[in-house]
C-alpha cells in the first residue's frame, strides 16, 4: 500500500488490517493524554510531545510537530483537544509533503526511463528479500516486466533467498555464485533486463554495515557499473527498514545515507510491535520520501490458484531461509521412497564425482534429482567444497539446511560426501550428528555398500550428466603436486594422478555417442598430465587423441599451470580446428616478490615471454586467469604492478579473488594473515573495475563479425549461445535473436551485432 493512504484526504483513512494495531496504538495515546481536556494548552502540547516521543517520531521531528501545532493554536486562538487529531494529521502530512512522499499504490514507473533501475539497500534482516518480492509482483500485477539481480554475494543464504522469490512471483532472477563481485551481478542483471526490453530491475544488494568505508566503496561501484549501461540508473535507491526496531532504524538511516544517495524508504513489519512513528521521523529528519510500507504479512501467488500468507518478521525469516528448505510454510513434505537427492558444491571436478555417483544410484534402482530446490527424497547426497572459506560456509549451511529437514522427519538419511568431510570429518561428525555416514573425496564408493547395494565396474567412467546433453566435463586426473604457498587442496586430494589416455578416450566415445559435442577438459593442474603415470607430460598427445573422436566438436582446456608449461600444446591448439583458441591458466600475482611467496616457481619474466608465446603461437587466443589479491606481505607496490600489468597484457577473461588464510598450508605455518580485510575487497574491486572496461574493448571488436556459436538454452525473447572462447558458467554469452527457429545443441554462424562487458548479440541471417 501507498504511505500516503494512511493519511491523504480523499483516500482511505484507514490502514490495512495488519497495521490496525498501530494505528489504534498510536492515536489512543493521544486520546488518553487529551481526556479531560476542552483546549490543546501548554499542559496538553506537552503531553503529546511525550505520546510522540515515545511512538519513536524522535526528539527532532516531535519538536517540528509540536512546534507547527503551536502555531497553529496561536494562530487560530482556539482549538479544541476533538479538533487535535486531525490537525495531527494535517501537520504530519504536510511534513512528508515537504520531502516529495508520494503514493505508489499504482506502482508505476517513468515512461522514459527503461529499464527503471531501482536498487535497495538495508541490513540484513529488515526484509529486504520480502520487499524485493512483494515489489516484484506488484509491478508485475501492473503489467510490467520485471528483472531481479542478487548482488548480495555474501551471504550463503541470500541468493537462493532472492531466487525462490524470483519463481514464486515467475520473474527472472540475475545471478552468480556466493562471493562474486556483486558489481557484476549488478551489471550483468542491468544488462539482461535492458537487452530483454525490460520495464524494471531492482538491484538486492549486501547489508553489512561493520565497516561504513567498505560499504560505501561497494554500493558506489554497484551504482557506477550500472550507470554504464543505463546512464542514469539507479533511478531509485531505496532503503529498507524494520519498523518495528525503533531509533536502531534512525541509526541504519544516518549510516546507510552516509554511504549512498538514497532517494526513498520502504518501511516493513508495521504491525502492532511497530510504534509506528519511525517512519514519521526518518522521512522528516533525512528528508527522504516514504514510498513503500508493508504489513506484517502479505501474500503472493502460488504456482497453483490459492493465496498463501508469508510472514515477514525477522526471527521468521531467518529461521525460513537460513534453515528450512520449506521456506514459505512449515507444510508437510512426503519423503519418497528410493530417491535420492544429489546437491553438489563447488568446481566442475565435483560435478563430476556426483555424476559418476548418480549413475551407480541409477543402475541401483533409485530415483535421482540433482540440485532440488528442497528435500524430497528419502535419502540426500551433500557433496561439498572445503576449498577456502567461503566455499566451507556454503557447505556446513547447506548440510544444516538438510540436517534441520531431517530433524522434522522430511528426510530419512542424510549423506556428507566431498573434499569437506575429507578435510574436516572428526570435527564434522562431532558436530552434526544428524548426518547418518561421511565420506571423503575417494572413498565415496563405499556410500553404494553401505546402502546394501552394488557397485558396477563397468559403469566406472558413465555417468548420469548434469548438464545440458550437448557439453560435458571431463576430468583428466585428481590430485595436486605443486606447493603454492596458500593452497589446501593438495592437503585434500593428495598426489597428482592421471588417468590412462585409453579411459579417457573411452568415456569421450560414450558421451559422443550420448550427443555431446563439446568437451571441457578440467583438473587441478592440466598441464602435469601424464608424469606420475607416462614419465612426462603428455597433455598434447591427450587432447590429439581425443579430437580425432568423430563427433567432438569442440575442446577447452582449463586450470593450466604457468611454470614449465608443454609448449607443444600450442601447436595442437593451433592446427586442430576443434580445439579452442581458449586457455585457462592462473597466474595468481605477476610481482617478483609476491610470486616468490607464493611458492609459484616462476618469474615475471617468464611469465611474460610465456604470455607473448601464447598469442605469437596461437593467433587469436583468448586467455583467462585469475589473480590473487592480500596475500601474505603483498604491498601497495606490489599490487599496483599487478594492476599496471593487467591493463598492459589485456586478458580477454580475468577473476580475481581475495587471499584466504587456510589451517595446515604453507602459509599457516609461515606467515600472517596481515592485509586488512577492507585492503583485499578494495583491491579485487579495483583489479575487477580495470577487467570490465578491457573485457568491453575485447568484445567491442567482435561486433561486425560472423562467429561459430553454440545455443545452450532458449529463452522468451533470445536463444542463449557461447563462442570458443565462452566456458559455459564462468564466461559471457552470446543473445541470439529470434528471426529464425534454432534448436539447442546446435552449432550456427551468428553475425555479432553489438557488445557489452560480458555479453553480445547476435543473428543468424
Amino acid at each position: 500500500m501507498g504511505f500516503f493512504d494512511r493519511f491523504s484526504k480523499g483516500k482511505n483513512e484507514t490502514l490495512d488490517k495488519g497495521l490496525e494495531k498501530t494505528k489504534e496504538n498510536f492515536f489512543s495515546k493521544i486520546t488518553r493524554a487529551v481526556a479531560g481536556k476542552s483546549k490543546v494548552d501548554d499542559d496538553v502540547l506537552d503531553q503529546l510531545e511525550e505520546v510522540l516521543v515515545t511512538s519513536d517520531v524522535g526528539v527532532e521531528t516531535t519538536l517540528k510537530v509540536i512546534d507547527r501545532i503551536e502555531e497553529r493554536v496561536a494562530r487560530d486562538k482556539y482549538v479544541g483537544t476533538d479538533e487535535l487529531t486531525a490537525i495531527l494529521r494535517d501537520e504530519i502530512v504536510r511534513l512528508l509533503t515537504e520531502n516529495n512522499s508520494d503514493d505508489l499504490a499504482d506502482f508505476t514507473v517513468p515512461g522514459d526511463k527503461k529499464p527503471y533501475v531501482i536498487m535497495v539497500v538495508g541490513v540484513n534482516g529488515v526484509g529486504k528479500t520480502t520487499t524485493i518480492g512483494k515489489l516484484a509482483h506488484r509491478f508485475k500485477q501492473k503489467g510490467l516486466s520485471v528483472y531481479l539481480g542478487a548482488a548480495d554475494t555474501f551471504r550463503a543464504a541470500a541468493v537462493e533467498q532472492l531466487d525462490i522469490w524470483g519463481r514464486r512471483v515467475e520473474v527472472p532472477v540475475v545471478k552468480q555464485s556466493m562471493g562474486a563481485d556483486p558489481a557484476s551481478v549488478a551489471f550483468d542483471a542491468v544488462n539482461s533486463a535492458k537487452a530483454h526490453n525490460a520495464d524494471v530491475v531492482i538491484i538486492d544488494t549486501a547489508g553489512r554495515l561493520h565497516n561504513k568505508i567498505n560499504l560505501m566503496n561497494e554500493l558506489t561501484k554497484i551504482k557506477n557499473v550500472m550507470g554504464k549501461i543505463v546512464p542514469d540508473a539507479p533511478h531509485e535507491v531505496l532503503l529498507v527498514l524494520d519498523g518495528s526496531t525503533g531509533q536502531n532504524a534512525f541509526e541504519q538511516a544516518r549510516q546507510f545515507t552516509a554511504a549512498t544517495e538514497v532517494t526513498a524508504l520502504a518501511i516493513t513489519k508495521l504491525d502492532g510491535t511497530a510504534k509506528g512513528g519511525v517512519v514519521i521521523g526518518i522521512s522528516a529528519q533525512f528528508r527522504i520520501p516514504v514510498k513503500y510500507s508493508e504489513e506484517k504479512s502479505s501474500w503472493i501467488p502460488c504456482s497453483g490458484s490459492k493465496r498463501e500468507t508469508v510472514s515477514t518478521s525477522g526471527n521468521s525469516l531467518c529461521r525460513l531461509f537460513s534453515k528450512n528448505r520449506d521456506l514459505f510454510q512449515d507444510r508437510l513434505v512426503y519423503m519418497i521412497k528410493n530417491k535420492i537427492d544429489v546437491v553438489t558444491l563447488g568446481c566442475s571436478k565435483n560435478l563430476v564425482d556426483s555424476e559418476l555417483l548418480m549413475r551407480q544410484l541409477v543402475a541401483n534402482g533409485y530415483t535421482v534429482s540433482h540440485d532440488p530446490e528442497e528435500a524430497r527424497g528419502d535419502i540426500a547426497v551433500i557433496n561439498t567444497c572445503g576449498f577456502i572459506g567461503d566455499a566451507k560456509e556454503e557447505s556446513i549451511n547447506m548440510i544444516l539446511s538438510f540436517a534441520e529437514a531431517k530433524k522434522r522427519n522430511k528426510l530419512k538419511k542424510l549423506i556428507v560426501m566431498g573434499c569437506l568431510s575429507e578435510r574436516y570429518r572428526k570435527e564434522l561428525t562431532e558436530e552434526i550428528p544428524e548426518v547418518d555416514m561421511f565420506y571423503g573425496k575417494f572413498d565415496w564408493k563405499n556410500l553404494i555398500a553401505d546402502l546394501g547395494k552394488s557397485y558396477y565396474k563397468e559403469l566406472e567412467y558413465d555417468r548420469s550428466l548434469s548438464t545440458p546433453p550437448h557439453y560435458a566435463y571431463l576430468k583428466i586426473s585428481e590430485g595436486c603436486d605443486r606447493t603454492c604457498s596458500y593452497c589446501s587442496i593438495p592437503l585434500i586430494t593428495g598426489k597428482y594422478k592421471s588417468r590412462s589416455i585409453e579411459d579417457i578416450t573411452h568415456e569421450v566415445r560414450q558421451l559422443v555417442g550420448r550427443g555431446v559435442k563439446e568437451f571441457q577438459f578440467i583438473a587441478q593442474d592440466l598441464t602435469y598430465y601424464g608424469i606420475d603415470l607416462y614419465r612426462s607430460m603428455k597433455l598434447p598427445q591427450l587432447v590429439e587423441q581425443v579430437s580425432d573422436i568423430p563427433g567432438v566438436e569442440w575442446i577447452r582446456l582449463h586450470y593450466a599451470y604457468p611454470a614449465h608449461f608443454p609448449a607443444d600444446l600450442l601447436r595442437v591448439m593451433r592446427e586442430r580446428e576443434n580445439v579452442c583458441n581458449y586457455l585457462d591458466i592462473a597466474l595468481q600475482h605477476i610481482s617478483d616478490n609476491m610470486l616468490k611467496t607464493m611458492r609459484r616457481n616462476i618469474s615475471k619474466q617468464q611469465t611474460t615471454d610465456l604470455i607473448q608465446q601464447f598469442r605469437e603461437e596461437v593467433p587469436g587466443i583468448h586467455l583467462r586467469t585469475t589473480m590473487m589479491v592480500g596475500h601474505p606481505g603483498e604491498t601497495e607496490a606490489d599490487f599496483e604492478e599487478l594492476l599496471a600489468f593487467v591493463k598492459e597484457t589485456c586478458f580477454e577473461r580475468l577473476g580475481a579473488f581475495p587471499y584466504s588464510h587456510e589451517e595446515d598450508t604453507y602459509n599457516d605455518k609461515h606467515y600472517t594473515d596481515d592485509v586488512p580485510a577492507a585492503v583485499k575487497q578494495e583491491r579485487m574491486n579495483l583489479l575487477m573495475e580495470t577487467q570490465e572496461e578491457i573485457a568491453l574493448r575485447v568484445n567491442g571488436e567482435k561486433v561486425g563479425k560472423t562467429m561459430k556459436v553454440i545455443v545452450d538454452r532458449e529463452d522468451a525473447d533470445f536463444y542463449v549461445g557461447r563462442t570458443e572462447f565462452d566456458s559455459p558458467e564462468v564466461d559471457g554469452e552470446v543473445l541470439i535473436t529470434k528471426e529464425k527457429p534454432l534448436t539447442v545443441g546446435d552449432f550456427y554462424d551468428v553475425t555479432i551485432l553489438s557488445a557489452l562487458p560480458f555479453d553480445l548479440t547476435g543473428s543468424v541471417y
